[in-house]
């Protein structure tokens, strides 16, 4: 009776006992025949995720650039709209410039003036508006759907 040793066939011809802690030293390279096709498996299962998460974060990160360039186009609009004598359409041409050379098109664009009650300053808001859709270029963030983004300042003109 053979206590505390395994017998391992290396060959037809070649018969060997080993003692047991030998036995667990040739586990793993016994081992590595079982698992040719795991790393593949894995990179399989992990590689869509890590994917769909790498897509969403430039996703969000175009999201976040493109309202900093939202904002940046309606403080120049505003720039333009306090001077004394600008119209409407040269503060919409110039916030619309700014987003597009931001690479934002389809943008809207709000000019308020609103004047106030104690002296004779005007406040005048320019916001630009535009849908998230148009901003996203994979469409992997489909759950924030008709959301906009929107940028807005307000400047304070004085009536000469």
């Amino acid at each position: 009776m053979l206590t505390g040793r395994i017998h391992l066939y290396r060959s037809f011809s070649e018969f060997k006992i080993l003692p047991m802690y030998k036995r667990f030293k040739k586990l793993p390279l016994q081992c590595k025949h079982d698992r040719v096709g795991a790393a593949a498996v894995e990179f399989a299962i992990v590689a869509p995720l890590f994917f769909l998460f790498l897509l969403g974060i430039i996703d969000v990160s175009r999201m976040v650039m493109a309202q900093t360039v939202l904002v940046n186009a309606s403080r120049e609009a505003s720039r333009v709209a306090i001077i004394q004598g600008s119209t409407t359409a040269e503060v919409e041409e110039t916030a619309v410039q700014f987003a597009e050379a931001g690479l934002i098109n389809g943008v809207t664009v709000v000019v308020n003036v609103t004047q106030s009650q104690f002296n004779d300053t005007e406040f005048v808001t320019v916001t630009l508006t535009v849908a998230f859709d148009q901003v996203s270029w994979s469409g992997i963030l489909m759950v924030m759907g008709d959301r906009l983004i929107t940028g807005s300042t307000t400047m304070r003109r004085e009536i000469y």
